[in-house]
């Protein structure tokens, strides 16, 4: 009877953990898919103003 009782209990422990450690893989992958959208707007938003700019001395260049 105490061997049974131990191996529920190593059995619930060992579920338990994993259950754990996928909940703590989903929360890393929200996180890390979270970090490449805010740094691809960041880097998009970085692009733009300097976009401009280039084009804008590209097409005075071009005018004279």
């Amino acid at each position: 009877m105490v061997y049974l009782t131990a191996i529920i209990a190593l059995l619930i422990f060992i579920y338990f953990n994993r259950y754990l450690q996928r909940k703590r893989d989903e929360r890393r992958e929200h996180w890390r898919e979270r970090r490449e959208e805010q740094l691809q707007q960041f880097f998009e938003a970085k692009k733009k103003p300097n976009s401009e700019p280039d084009d804008e001395v590209s097409d005075t260049t071009e005018d004279q």
